[in-house]
């Protein structure tokens, strides 16, 4: 089966769904994301930036918030 990532816009928010366990759920992730949500929201650089990001997060990495 071949999974593909599906995306759309409803709304200009940031948030991201991640669980208690995630690398996304910790203080660094939330430092370091504020920035790049908001430039994504005002148009200045495209999703793919976020995406790019996340990647440098390891499981279990952080604090859990």
């Amino acid at each position: 089966m071949d999974a593909k990532l599906r995306s759309r816009y409803l709304t200009d928010y940031n948030f991201i769904i991640a669980a208690k366990g995630s690398p996304y759920n910790s203080t660094r992730f939330d430092k370091e994301s504020l920035s790049i949500f908001n430039r994504i929201l005002k148009n200045e650089i495209e999703p793919s930036v976020l995406f790019d990001f996340l990647k440098g997060f390891e499981k279990h990495e952080g604090k859990l918030l």
